[in-house]
């Protein structure tokens, strides 16, 4: 998983939240994440158009799992399917 390799640009050229924009979907997305991950390069590559991004500072990549503000918003995000924001 090379960034700018043939594989990821495959991946990435198609849409990421089909029918994200619109809000009676029966999919919604939401795409939490940290400002202070080192895994992900940059952070901000989580941002997921159709998605409802959620930025978090302070906590590491794997303590998105398990951090106390974090954990609500995963639980939210499971049962209600967050919310689209385009």
């Amino acid at each position: 998983m090379v960034p700018g390799s043939a594989f990821l640009n495959d991946l990435n050229s198609v849409d990421e939240t089909p029918n994200g924009s619109d809000p009676s979907a029966a999919i919604l997305y939401t795409s939490i994440y940290s400002s202070a991950d080192t895994v992900i390069n940059p952070y901000t590559s989580s941002i997921i158009n159709g998605a409802e991004n959620i930025e978090i500072s302070d906590v590491s990549h794997s303590g998105l799992l398990t951090d106390s503000i974090v954990r609500p918003l995963i639980k939210t995000g499971l049962e209600d399917g967050g919310r689209n924001t385009n």
